[in-house]
């Protein structure tokens, strides 16, 4: 019989890994899809939806923490099962909010020195200008949804960031080893 159990952090002995990369995963293969229905030019709804699933998921992944689960096989007393633990929101700036204070200073700083930062201000503020894309591009015949508020460059260039953002925090976590 196996025993389940949740293993604490301390227990675990493991750092932290950001971006984690169960979540990256999937923020990169969202991210290709999307990027596959963009040059399609025929599929708007698609696009914005798989747009908006990977934005969440590139913001999740710089905060989700990994949860190790003991399996208890008696034969292999340390075999695990490793999960993402994310945020549950579809709330663009309190997924922000729920990156680690560092990351998210080092986000900024980034942001700072795209040229996305020259149009319009911070990145709170642009991310704040698709806040309700994810639900807008599923539901567009509901009273009150309008999927032209949105920028569709906007959509394009922090996707790029945010993918390359994650990427340069690999390579740094990498370097500091």
């Amino acid at each position: 019989m196996l025993v389940r159990r949740i293993m604490k952090p301390e227990e675990a002995h493991r750092p932290k890994r950001i971006p984690n990369p169960q979540v990256l995963n999937d923020a990169e293969q969202y991210f290709r899809a999307y990027r596959i229905l963009e040059a399609s030019h025929d599929v708007l709804l698609p696009t914005l939806q798989t747009g908006a699933i990977a934005l969440e998921l590139y913001l999740k992944c710089l905060g989700a923490e990994d949860i190790h689960i003991a399996e208890g096989e008696p034969s292999i007393p340390d075999l695990q099962r490793v999960h993402a633990n994310a945020a549950h929101s579809h709330e663009l700036v309190k997924l922000l909010q729920e990156i680690p204070a560092d990351t998210r200073t080092r986000l900024r700083d980034a942001f700072e020195a795209n040229p996305l930062s020259q149009q319009e201000g911070s990145f709170e503020k642009r991310l704040g200008q698709l806040e309700g894309l994810f639900f807008d591009s599923r539901y567009p015949f509901e009273e009150g949804r309008r999927v032209d508020r949105y920028p569709p460059s906007l959509l394009q260039g922090l996707l790029r960031f945010l993918h390359e953002f994650a990427f340069s925090e690999i390579k740094r976590q990498t370097s500091d080893y």
